[in-house]
């Protein structure tokens, strides 16, 4: 019987040592709020900057992401300037499993688009563009925004001087009033941060974010 308990201890202390190698405490993850400083961003038409909200909800991503036990790095926590080499160079010396810059949008002379989109670089296995789309699918199942779709940027420098999976998310549309007051929310800017720590999960999950690179 106390060989049988102790087969039982074994096999509990082996399931529980596979299952915390198996988190995602390795992964790293570099946050990105787009804009900072002198460089305000896209202005909404009531005087919201881009770059408060970006790092608004670039703070909340992180601390979703950290909650899941993922190894998070912001690349500015605070209202300074960034260069975009720099951005991507920092990412790259960190060798990151991910990048994510956030952002908002803005289209003149429409105020009436709204909507959440994703950008991504076109790497040639596809990768930036598979996560991008179940990026977008949490996003609007979690935030129920309109759907703007993925867009492939080669132009974007934070996308294609990045060596990791890489993705600029676009939450709403700064000149779309009813758009704004919602990124302004902390319960709205909760959600998106939510559902980039879901899609992370399940690309960890499913062992699409390994150590591999573009």
């Amino acid at each position: 019987m106390r060989k049988k308990w102790l087969f039982i201890i074994a096999t509990i202390f082996t399931l529980v040592v596979i299952i915390f190698s198996l988190r995602p405490e390795k992964f790293i993850i570099v946050i990105d709020a787009g804009h900072g400083g002198a460089d305000p961003g896209t202005t909404s038409s009531s005087g919201i900057h881009e770059k408060e909200i970006n790092l608004s909800i670039a703070k909340k991503i992180a601390a979703s992401l950290a909650k899941a036990n993922y190894k998070v790095i912001m690349l500015r926590n605070d209202d300074s300037e960034i260069s975009l080499q720099s951005r991507y160079e920092q990412a790259n010396a960190l060798n990151a499993d991910f990048f994510i810059s956030v952002h908002a949008n803005a289209i003149e002379n429409q105020p009436h688009i709204e909507g959440i989109q994703v950008l991504y670089y076109p790497d040639n296995e596809a990768n930036n563009e598979q996560l991008a789309k179940v990026m977008l699918e949490q996003l609007l199942t979690t935030t129920k925004a309109q759907n703007k779709g993925v867009v492939a940027r080669p132009d974007l420098a934070v996308l294609r001087g990045t060596t990791m999976k890489s993705l600029l998310i676009e939450t709403g549309f700064l000149t779309n009033e009813q758009e704004t007051k919602r990124l302004l929310q902390t319960t709205y800017q909760q959600k998106i941060a939510d559902a980039v720590t879901q899609s992370l999960n399940r690309y960890a999950n499913d062992g699409w974010l390994a150590k591999t690179k573009n």
